[in-house]
């Protein structure tokens, strides 16, 4: 095998798989148990949620397994990596791939919060692509599946530049933080900067939690109109005014530029 990423909980290796009828590639993930039990508990918790979850916006989970003492989940190999990689490569991508990818990561959003899951970790890292046109979500380490009587969580998890008011401040949140880090990823994508360019921790929450900013204050890009009131609907700093991924996929921005798409291909 050959290693290929180091995650926050796990090593990544890229393999072959063989079954009767043909090869295929693979990417490996590997726990070994001498490792904390936090990093066991989110190799469990990422088992859970991908045995749940079969679309095309979610990397394919094939199976999972232990050997002596290590722990392996079986995933579908991305052969371009992560979006932050590719935005790195392209230093800026054109509008049509971020309206694009924008629509592809809300369907995988939709899908994930129908499944009745939050992913609480959504960042260009955590964005896998297999070619120039397709991304898909991954890990999830962190993600939390709602039971019969969970309504919300308060634990401060995830990624600091990608959090939601709430996230940042520990209270209850629920799906809509999802939502929040896609808007930081898309900011990411029109700019190749980070959410809050230059800004350390301290930094982030008191420009979110104490200011009432976003990132979208912080960007210096000429951003076009639809996609500008498209991210000011994302940045409610009031969860329960967010829009939902099934909302968000009827915006303007969404819709119109696929009007414009249809027009260009007619």
């Amino acid at each position: 095998m050959e290693q290929i990423g180091n995650g926050g909980y796990s090593d990544v290796y890229r393999a072959k798989a063989f079954t009767t009828n043909d090869e295929c590639e693979i990417a490996v993930k590997e726990l070994t148990m001498d490792k904390n039990k936090k990093n066991f508990k989110s190799f469990e918790t990422e088992i859970k949620a991908l045995a749940q979850l079969s679309d095309e916006r979610i990397v394919t989970f094939y199976g999972c397994c232990q050997e002596d003492f290590s722990c392996f989940i079986f995933i579908e190999y991305m052969s371009l990596g992560s979006l932050r990689r590719f935005i790195e490569l392209k230093e800026v991508l054109p509008e049509d791939l971020v309206h694009q990818f924008t629509k592809q990561l809300l369907e995988g959003i939709q899908y994930l919060h129908s499944k009745r899951i939050i992913h609480r970790d959504i960042k260009s890292f955590n964005i896998l692509m297999s070619s120039e046109t397709s991304v898909k979500l991954t890990d999830f380490g962190i993600a939390k599946i709602f039971g019969e009587y969970s309504r919300t969580f308060t634990k401060k998890v995830g990624t600091v530049r990608y959090m939601a008011p709430e996230l940042l401040s520990s209270e209850e949140h629920t799906y809509p933080v999802d939502i929040w880090a896609l808007g930081c990823v898309v900011i990411e994508m029109f700019t190749g900067d980070f959410p809050f360019p230059k800004k350390d921790e301290g930094q982030i929450y008191n420009a979110v939690c104490v200011n009432h900013a976003s990132p979208f204050n912080f960007v210096n890009h000429k951003l076009p109109v639809r996609a500008e009131q498209f991210l000011k609907k994302i940045f409610n700093h009031k969860p329960e005014y967010r829009p939902s991924a099934k909302d968000l996929l009827l915006h303007d921005y969404i819709t119109g530029n696929l009007e414009n798409t249809k027009r260009k291909l007619t």
